[in-house]
Order: C-alpha cells, then structure tokens, then sequence
C-alpha cells in the first residue's frame, strides 16, 4: 500500500483545519460588510489604482495614509469579482487564509518540525482570537496576503542559503516587494531572516549566502521606504517609540494566547478559568521542557521564542490586536516544540514507572485542549462584536454611511443603500439617531447589555473587536 505523501497530508490537514473552522463559525459567512470593507472593497478606476503606486493608498482620503498599491489591487480584484456577495468574499477569504497556511506549513517542515508538530500549531491558530479576527474582518485579506508573501520569502531565503541557483534569490526578492507593497509588518524581515537562518542552520554554514539574502531584502526595503517618504510624505512615522514598550509587552503577552490576555468589562468566569489554567499549563510545560531539554531542543525553542518577539515589534509603532498573527504562530510552534520534547522524554521512562506516560500524554492533550476552548470561546466573542446588530458595528458602519468623515466615502450605491437599510431597520435612520445611540451606549448601556443573549435587537458585545 502506497503511503500518502507529506504534501499530501499536509494539504488534508490544512482542508480540515478550514473545514473546521468554517462549520464552527458558519453563521459568519453571511456577515455583512464591516466598517472599511464598506469603501475599501470594490472596483476602481484604471486612475485610482495607478495613483497608489505614487500615493496614499485610499483614494477617499480618509484612512491612514501609506504606500500599498498591492492592497488596493487586492481590494480591486475582491470588488470586481465578487462585488455584493459577501458569502463569495468570506470563502475567498477562507482560501487565502488557507493558502497561508499551506506556506507556513511548509516553512515549518523547511525547518525541520514534524506533521505532528505542525498539527498542534493549526490546532491552536485556527482557535485562536487572531485567527477569527483575520476571518471576519474582509480588510484584513490584505493582512493576510502580507504574511503569505513573507512566508514566502522566508522559504526562498532559507532555499537559497541552502544552496539553489540564483532564480531562488530572485523570488526571494520579489516576494519582499510584494509583501512590503501590501502592509508595513514585511520591515521586520531583515531581522527575521537571519533568525529563521539560526533556527535551521545551527553551524552557520553558507553565511555568505545568508548575508546576500539579507542585504537583497533590505534594500529592497529601503527603496520602498525611500518611495514611501516622497510619495506619502503624510504618513506615520514607522520609528519605534518609549511608550511603545508596554504596547510591545502586551502584544507579546497576547500572542501566547489563543484566547487573547486582556479579559476587560463585563467578564466571563469560564473564559477567566481557562485563562488562567492556560498560564498553569505553559508555566509546567516551560519548566519541565528547560529541566529535560537538549542544549538543540532549547536554542531551537529560544530561537524561535525571539522570532515571535520580533515579529511583534510593529506594536512599538502602531499596537493592533490583529497585528499578532505571526508571533502566534511563532509562540505556538515554541509550545509544540515543547510539548513534543516532553512527550519524547516521558516515553524514555523505565516500564516499572509506565503508569507516568499516560499520566504526561493526558496532561499535554488537556493543555492543549484548554487553549483550543478558550480560543474558540474568545473567537466566539470576536464573531458577536462584528454581528449585525452589535452596537459598536452599527456605530462604526454608520460613520461612513452617513458620511461623519471629512469627505464622503466611494461606497457602491448597491452596498450604501443595503446599509442604510440595515441601520434603518434598527431605528437609525438619519446622523442625529447614530449620536443619539453613540450617548445612550455610553449613559445607559444596561439595556444593549440585556440583548446580549437573544441578539435580536441591538446589543452590546462582552468584548470589543480590538482587544488584545
């Protein structure tokens, strides 16, 4: 019998990790459009598109100004073909979702982890608070895209320091290009390339190689910064401040997280339970994994420790909750790492003590299972902030359909006219109603808090969609 591949399983498992996810969170599919989406996604003039490759990327002017021509093309090609059809737009969403996966799943095993390793890191992503976030919020496609063509670039980097011919190095440059034309997380990769380097090559061979790569990317790099400071001389600056340290800490804290850290408002007692016995689980992993660990097995878990570290440095700058998707999945591959040096040594135990190996087995599946339920319940959360009748969605889509910003937003007439209807049938009907319920969330906020369960009317979500 002809044993399956690792691409093949690979692929079944990232087609079950989304399967999964998809009937988990079905009702999500039809989600309307949320805040950006609403001017963001749909199709643009041959003139709009040009001017994001010497320009701010939102044509309207209303969002934060920077260089991304290759979002706007996303957003395009989501627009033109999908157009209203939010179903379509969550399944696509769905498959680049997928699609980062797959990479990641194949950097992974370039690393040198194991299917099974690579299993435990699905598991905890796709039940992660950031992997509903990136889900739900159509925007976020172009976040996506970022971390898939930096995964790429790590790949062909790590391909091309181990030794194959120079279209490699190209890809590797090119896929820099893309990745930093679509979101600014791409200025971590000179740091994160030589770390990956590290991790996989212990002796530090070819390091001639490793530095050509680096310094490729980085000029790379430095062109579009370059671009970016003559083009959108508005934009924010991207240097790190002090205050950003604490911004930092809290990334990193919530990284490790599938359930997110900030518990705030009005808690949950079985979310706060988890939460804590999570913190348990990886306070033992961590200090039975430093007591039995090979000096290997540490630098490459240490190693891969200050990847995820790295990769939440653009919290110094501009703190997102969704920004720590790959720091996730950097501390969740640290977690596996764990997991499996522990489970290794357990079995190693003489057959008169066998009794402790199931005992170390059902402890590691039970810590994984908490963080997967708590994940799933902070997902769940994430799902009700962004649900129709959600007060704080219907606050923010109404600022941009009834144009609160400097200057109205291009949203097709089709998308606006469903939108006011949508409000409209919640007794929102003009500006003066959206302040009127921006008041009364803050006076009374009892009564959405009542609707919480039913969702029937307006409601006020537990947790807001920008918690970490």
């Amino acid at each position: 019998m002809t044993s399956i591949s690792p691409t093949s399983k690979l692929a079944v498992l990232v087609g079950l990790t989304m399967l999964s996810w998809s009937l988990l969170f079905a009702t999500t599919y039809g989600y309307s459009f949320f805040w950006d989406d609403l001017h963001f996604i749909r199709a643009y003039s041959s003139a709009e598109l040009l001017s994001t490759f010497h320009g701010p990327n939102d044509p309207d002017g209303i969002e934060t100004a920077a260089l991304r021509p290759i979002m706007m093309l996303l957003f395009c090609f989501e627009g033109t073909i999908f157009g209203e059809n939010v179903v379509l737009l969550r399944v696509f969403m769905a498959v680049l979702m997928g699609v980062l996966l797959w990479v990641v799943g194949l950097l992974l095993r370039r690393v040198g982890l194991s299917f099974r390793h690579i299993a435990v890191v699905f598991v905890l992503f796709a039940s992660s608070k950031v992997f509903a976030s990136l889900m739900l919020w159509m925007t976020l496609g172009a976040q996506i895209l970022c971390y898939i063509f930096m995964t790429l670039t790590a790949l062909f980097y790590l391909r091309w320091v181990d030794g194959e011919a120079t279209p490699v190095l190209v890809l590797t440059l090119g896929f820099t290009a893309l990745a930093i034309s679509t979101r600014e997380q791409a200025y971590t990769l000179p740091v994160v390339l030589p770390l990956l380097w590290c991790i996989v090559s212990p002796r530090r061979t070819n390091w001639r190689r490793a530095v050509v790569g680096v310094l490729g990317v980085t000029v790379i790099l430095a062109i579009h910064f370059m671009l970016r400071r003559i083009f959108v001389p508005n934009a924010p600056s991207i240097w790190p401040s002090l205050g950003g340290t604490f911004s930092l800490l809290r990334s990193v804290r919530s990284a490790w997280m599938p359930s997110g850290y900030d518990v705030p408002g009005h808690g949950d007692q079985l979310l706060s339970w988890l939460w804590l016995l999570w913190q348990g689980f990886l306070s033992v992993l961590f200090l039975a994994f430093l007591r039995i660990s090979s000096n290997r097995s540490f630098v490459q878990f240490f190693g891969v420790c200050v990847l995820g570290v790295v990769l939440c440095t653009s919290a110094l700058v501009a703190p997102r909750s969704f920004d720590i998707a790959l720091p996730a999945l950097a501390f969740f591959t640290a977690i596996s790492l764990a997991i499996f040096e522990v489970h290794q040594f357990s079995s190693t135990i003489p057959y008169r003590q066998s009794s402790w190996r199931p005992a170390v087995l059902g402890i590691l599946v039970l810590g994984v299972a908490l963080g997967v339920v708590g994940g799933i319940r902070g997902s769940q959360y994430i799902a009700d902030a962004l649900h129709d009748n959600s007060v704080r969605k219907v606050i923010s889509d109404g600022h941009f359909l009834f144009d609160f910003y400097p200057k109205p937003a291009s949203i097709p007439a089709r998308r606006r006219a469903a939108g006011l209807a949508r409000l409209a049938a919640l007794g929102i009907r003009s500006s003066e109603d959206l302040r009127r319920l921006e008041r009364d969330v803050k006076e009374s906020p009892d009564q959405f808090i009542r609707n919480r369960d039913a969702k029937s009317a307006l409601f006020l979500p537990k947790y807001g969609f920008g918690t970490f």
